[in-house]
């Protein structure tokens, strides 16, 4: 048993290494490393979100849910079909928001700009994963529908708020930068000339 955990552990140091530092142990690039860590904070922002919200909300929409069954709660989406997709809008909208208004705001104490906008792309890269992994592991067509329709509401609000918002502000700030570097070779240009 020692030897697969030792053979897994060289792996996982391998990828680490070859995913984020140099062959002398140094970061490849501190943007890099700390969006990734970044990223995984912003994931738990957001399933704090979700698990925190959704229950309230549906509450409001179906007050006796906790002690619904299966079957009176597909009874209930078949007679009460405007409730169950107003309650999904808000179950997607009011946690992605308020996780990404978090996220955002975690956002602004970090001075450089690229590293939420990079933990924003790890999340995407991480729902990539998730979706692939899932297509191959779900056997059952209804499994992986039922699956995507999860993702579907749960997903999209938080994460396009989150990178509008992050890529945004760092476009600015790449923008404003660009036009300082002109302006001072501008000005060396003009020294050089007199």
């Amino acid at each position: 048993m020692g030897s697969k955990e030792d053979k897994l552990s060289g792996k996982l140091a391998r990828f680490w290494r070859t995913l984020f530092l140099t062959e002398d142990g140094r970061p490849k690039s501190t943007v890099i490393l700390y969006s990734f860590a970044l990223s995984f904070v912003f994931l738990a922002v957001y399933a704090l979100a979700y698990t925190f919200l959704t229950a309230p909300i549906q509450f409001i929409f179906l007050p006796g849910y906790a002690a619904m069954t299966a079957e009176e709660m597909a009874a209930f989406a078949q007679t009460h079909r405007s409730a169950v997709f107003w309650m999904n809008v808000l179950e997607s909208v009011i946690p992605g928001l308020s996780g990404s208004v978090v996220c955002c705001g975690i956002s602004l104490l970090i001075k450089e700009r690229a590293i939420p906008a990079g933990a924003y792309i790890w999340l995407t890269v991480f729902l990539v994963i998730v979706l692939a992994a899932m297509a191959f592991i779900a056997r059952e067509p209804g499994v992986y529908r039922l699956f995507l329709y999860f993702v579907l509401i749960y997903v999209p609000v938080g994460l396009l708020t989150g990178t509008i918002f992050t890529h945004h502000r760092y476009g600015v700030y790449r923008r404003a930068k660009l036009r300082k570097e002109m302006e001072i070779s501008e000005k060396e240009k003009e020294r050089e000339e007199r």
